[in-house]
């Protein structure tokens, strides 16, 4: 476990687009974080920022886009190698997100997304009117595409994708009942990955076609998702919470040949001689159950590829999928203290 300084005082934490570096904001400073390995974290960068509370980086390029709360309607481009502005881009209204490609930048407000184009430096599109967004839930697929995603109601689970690229709408996704919480691409920009402010289960489309490709039921009681994570690879799906719950799925593979080399995977392979039965392969535990809407049965909803837990609930968090060495480590880092948390090995 690595803890940063801090408690209470956090105005920013997040990951790199691959995950290699944390960036950790408090009201002393700015800190970014190497993540060399399971349980080594060096500093990167510093800065003397106090008040930025919104930070992307492009995956582990010099690139980044940052918010302070001094300026909450400007989003400034910066090169954190020579620790100097690139350019502004500013707006009328208070960014809620932002999301970088190599080729577009995204603002999120309440009413209002506006796409930049990173080559001319200029603003390329704004969608207007879209339904009141005041948790600033939108994606954009980070490499290949520049798909969006963003909610097209305030009531339903409607997920709008749009091209940035060719500025065309490209599919309405009818993801849930209720309002979209949150949403993520995978690297490829193949693959939306969607929950609702209920919490309970985890769907995951095509962003081309809408097609709907699978479900995972998270859990029973409601809450409210924090952070939906792709691996790489696009082999697991990380959840996590206001529950003390991160939930692993599994995207591919055959569930009950992983259930017979279990017992083999425990000595062998894995997080097991880490955290023992703090991590459950609820694969061994669960099985695959129906979902039904209006009598309709849908898709298998499958559980959980394995489940871990949190120190405590109810607490901001977000959580990653790090490659390194040939293993993937899952990580969960909590607002009120910087935590690497979970070791899993697969």
């Amino acid at each position: 476990m690595t803890t940063v300084n801090g408690e209470g005082d956090l105005t920013y934490v997040g990951f790199s687009q691959n995950f290699s570096s944390l960036a950790v904001g408090t009201k002393e400073g700015f800190k970014i974080f190497k993540v060399k390995s399971f349980d080594e974290l060096t500093i990167e960068r510093e800065f003397d920022w106090t008040d930025v509370y919104i930070f992307e980086r492009f995956f582990e390029t010099f690139m980044a886009a940052l918010v302070s709360k001094r300026n909450p309607e400007i989003t400034v481009l910066y090169n954190i190698y020579e620790n100097k502005e690139m350019f502004c881009f500013k707006g009328k209204h208070e960014i809620l997100s932002v999301r970088i490609n190599s080729k577009r930048l995204l603002t999120c407000c309440s009413k209002t997304l506006h796409i930049y184009d990173l080559c001319a430096m200029k603003e390329m599109h704004v969608i207007r009117d879209t339904p009141s967004n005041a948790r600033g839930v939108v994606a954009l697929s980070p490499r290949n595409v520049s798909y969006m995603a963003y909610p097209g109601s305030a009531l339903q689970g409607v997920v709008h994708v749009f091209d940035a690229d060719s500025l065309k709408a490209v599919s309405v996704i009818s993801a849930h009942n209720s309002t979209v919480a949150a949403m993520a691409f995978n690297t490829q920009g193949t693959l939306l990955a969607t929950a609702s402010e209920r919490g309970t289960v985890i769907r995951i489309f095509s962003p081309e076609t809408s097609e709907k490709l699978m479900e995972f039921r998270r859990g029973s009681l409601i809450a409210s998702i924090y952070s939906l994570s792709f691996s790489v690879d696009s082999t697991y799906l990380a959840c996590s919470s206001n529950s003390r719950t991160v939930h692993i799925f599994r995207l591919s593979g055959d569930e009950s040949g992983h259930r017979e080399n279990s017992e083999e995977s425990r000595v062998n392979n894995g997080w097991w001689r880490y955290f023992g039965g703090v991590i459950q392969n609820s694969a061994m535990m669960l099985q695959s159950s129906a979902s039904y809407i209006a009598g309709e049965m849908l898709l298998p909803l499958k559980r959980a590829f394995a489940i871990t837990y949190l120190p405590s609930a109810y607490v901001r968090n977000t959580c990653a999928f790090l490659m390194y060495a040939l293993q993937m480590t899952m990580y969960t880092v909590c607002m009120y203290v910087c935590v690497q948390y979970t070791g899993l090995f697969i």
